[in-house]
């Protein structure tokens, strides 16, 4: 289960906009995307019970709302998720790496 998390996580990192891509470009916003909010309904199909994943999609919920409302921009919506999503990710490589462990033979 840790393994598909970590898997789903980075390929989000994929499918999300970078900050920004050029300087003066205007940013991506996946809000209003159909095709992004298809790829995420296919996501929690495959892992429904996948709490980090609705977290991340609860969080993008709630910020595509805000962003859409202008009590956020979507530099400020993008960061925020980002934030959480490399903060999930790192919870999940720390709960890896203590499975490895505790599957190490004691001597």
């Amino acid at each position: 289960m840790v393994r598909w998390l970590f898997i789903i996580l980075l390929l989000l990192g994929f499918a999300l906009p970078p900050a920004q891509a050029e300087e003066n470009a205007e940013p991506s916003n996946y809000c209003h995307s159909p095709e992004s909010w298809a790829e995420w309904d296919q996501l929690l199909a495959q892992h429904p019970h996948d709490q980090g994943l609705q977290t991340l999609h609860a969080l993008r919920l709630g910020i595509c709302l805000k962003v859409d409302r202008g009590k956020l921009t979507l530099d400020e919506g993008t960061a925020i998720f980002e934030e959480a999503r490399a903060a999930l990710l790192a919870q999940q490589q720390a709960a890896k790496r203590r499975a490895a462990l505790r599957e190490k033979p004691q001597f």
